[in-house]
């Protein structure tokens, strides 16, 4: 994972539980944003650009399910966790519905909280591995700019990789200087 810490956006309008929050993400590892005020929250959230969001369900300006719904909005990938001290099936049906990560009663079960940021931070690394291999794997079927799988392309990749190589020995083109050098011996 790069060396910088994901970011874990708190919204409740109770600022204690935002300090326990705020104490537990740094504890996982997550560099940890928090905000009383859910609309202000919102008109950062693109500046912020957190990858979870823990939002309180019951804030007196505007609704964690309205925040929710924003926050999918701006960034489909955001994780988010809402909590309540009134917890209601329909609400945790419209939560789940709307793209809400878990929902949570308060007191906060510290246990599943856990649970869900360590999945998060999994989640990231996974798709960061992922990315790696997929651009390895691009690199793998590219050539100067041109990209075929083929039998046919690749086969003229190493054609041309053979070129340049014999090119370059010689010292006959200023191409040989754009040449990508692989591991892969081209």
């Amino acid at each position: 994972m790069t060396d910088v810490p994901p970011l874990l956006l708190a919204i409740d309008d109770e600022p204690a539980i935002l300090t326990i929050v705020e104490r537990f993400g740094r504890q996982m590892g997550f560099e940890v944003e928090t905000r009383t005020n859910p609309a202000a929250a919102l008109a950062e959230f693109s500046k912020l650009d957190p990858d979870v969001a823990v939002v309180d369900l019951q804030m007196p300006e505007l609704g964690g399910l309205d925040v929710l719904k924003a926050i999918r909005a701006a960034n489909p990938e955001c994780h988010v966790i809402l909590l309540t001290g009134n917890p209601t099936i329909d609400s945790a049906i419209e939560a789940v519905k709307l793209g809400a990560r878990d929902y949570l009663q308060k007191p906060i079960d510290f246990g599943r909280l856990g649970r869900l940021l360590s999945d998060v931070i999994d989640g990231m690394r996974r798709r960061e591995r992922l990315l790696r291999v997929e651009a390895d794997v691009a690199g793998d079927f590219e050539c100067e700019g041109m990209i075929g799988r083929s039998t046919v392309m690749q086969e003229l990749f190493d054609s041309l990789r053979r070129a340049s190589s014999r090119t370059c020995r010689t010292g006959g083109s200023r191409a040989c200087a754009a040449t990508p050098r692989r591991s892969s011996g081209w």
